[in-house]
């Protein structure tokens, strides 16, 4: 295909997201009317058809032709941005990864499909071979890989019927060497059996935690792909509270939520309505797997016993305040126990660690052995005072208090 001149019709294409429906439609933004013109200027035969970022690359279209925002022509585009220093346009399709003339597509619509708010670079979309991607992936959300998904999509890919320009693309994320999946893995399992190259968007990672956030927060898959079973969301919270645990990667609250309660990790992983009792379940776990019996406490690592901490104080410890007249006082009732923390105060709190549950834990025990035993002493003091009573009415001799 010769290279586009400012009298080449090409130029004056309108782009897809003027012609077309956009990235919301059935069809490729602008596919039907786009491949109208192009019949109609000999550009392909009847019968054929064009894919916007094959006709980019190809005819020299100006970067960012094909974004489903860009209402404007090509020539438009070719006036707003400056040409390259050599003059040259690129006369032949280059989009494998290895060639250094390879030219890139910029776009940012995977990230606004999924309302991701991540320090991320601009993507570029490549082809490239799934031997170059990481087989073992530590992003992969799922509990276990669909094996019969994989082999269904590998088929349609062996046929020649898989469309591998289908948005969303699958992403990659790009850390030093590695290549590592952030949204796709099925679809690139499939690929790499067939030893078919792929189509993906792909990010630059300034740390390897951002393929797993962004494997965490691929949302989209209730539209597309293989919905998320029970288990793998279970998996997909696990994975979230240790990067909240580990603190490698700045993640922002969500609106409303000024820290990291159950709900607010609900609300941030877009979990269902009662989401929220799921994500308390399992931190409620998490904080009895740490943890430890009282008989352990102050041992060494090496398990030597020889120093230990303070027991919690008995009954015998707890020292009595409150003088004799307000005890026997019937105006002044013994004080009301009080109940322990609720799961759903514990949820709200969000930050206490098992060692924060324990010391409340001694602090109800201690506050409930303080109630019973005033209570136990008032019931003692009033049958010693009725006695006494009694020996006055009968002239018996009192006695002094035992």
């Amino acid at each position: 295909m010769e290279a586009p001149i400012l009298e080449n019709d090409s130029l004056f294409l309108e782009s897809p997201g003027a012609l077309g429906e956009g990235i919301l439609g059935n069809n490729p933004p602008g596919q039907t009317k786009l491949e109208g013109q192009l019949k109609q200027n000999g550009s392909i035969a009847p019968g054929e058809v064009s894919n916007p970022e094959f006709l980019e690359a190809s005819m020299g279209l100006p970067v960012g032709w094909t974004d489903p925002r860009e209402t404007a022509t090509a020539t438009e585009l070719d006036q707003a941005i400056a040409p390259p220093a050599t003059g040259e346009k690129p006369s032949e399709i280059c989009l494998t990864p290895e060639s250094p003339n390879s030219r890139s597509i910029e776009s940012s619509i995977t990230t606004k499909q999924l309302g991701i708010t991540l320090p991320l670079s601009i993507p570029k979309r490549l082809w490239i071979s799934p031997r170059e991607i990481e087989e073992v992936s530590f992003t992969q959300i799922r509990h276990a890989v669909d094996a019969e998904a994989i082999a269904r999509y590998a088929e349609l890919m062996r046929d020649n019927l898989w469309d591998f320009n289908r948005e969303p693309l699958p992403v990659l994320f790009r850390h030093e060497n590695r290549y590592l999946v952030g949204d796709g893995h099925h679809r690139i399992e499939a690929a790499r059996k067939v030893g078919a190259d792929i189509f993906c968007e792909i990010f630059t990672a300034t740390q390897i935690e951002d393929a797993l956030l962004y494997s965490i927060r691929a949302i989209e898959n209730s539209n597309h792909g293989l919905p998320l079973r029970p288990k793998d969301q279970r998996k997909r919270i696990v994975m979230f509270l240790d990067l909240l645990d580990e603190g490698k990667i700045a993640i922002d609250l969500p609106d409303g939520y000024d820290l990291w309660s159950s709900r607010a990790i609900a609300a941030y992983l877009k979990l269902p309505e009662s989401g929220y009792r799921t994500v308390a379940s399992i931190r409620k776990e998490r904080l009895k797997t740490t943890e430890e019996p009282w008989e352990n406490w102050g041992t060494t690592p090496d398990n030597d016993t020889t120093e230990t901490t303070t027991p919690p104080p008995s009954i015998a410890t707890v020292e009595i305040t409150t003088s004799l007249p307000t005890i026997l006082s019937t105006d002044t009732p013994p004080p009301p126990e009080e109940p322990p923390l609720t799961d759903e105060e514990r949820e709200e709190l969000g930050l206490l660690t098992s060692l924060d549950q324990r010391v409340l834990s001694v602090i109800n025990t201690i506050k409930t052995l303080e109630n019973k035993h005033l209570v136990q002493l008032r019931e003692a003091i009033e049958n010693e005072e009725i006695r006494r009573l009694e020996q006055i009415s009968k002239g018996i001799p009192l006695t002094l208090y035992s």
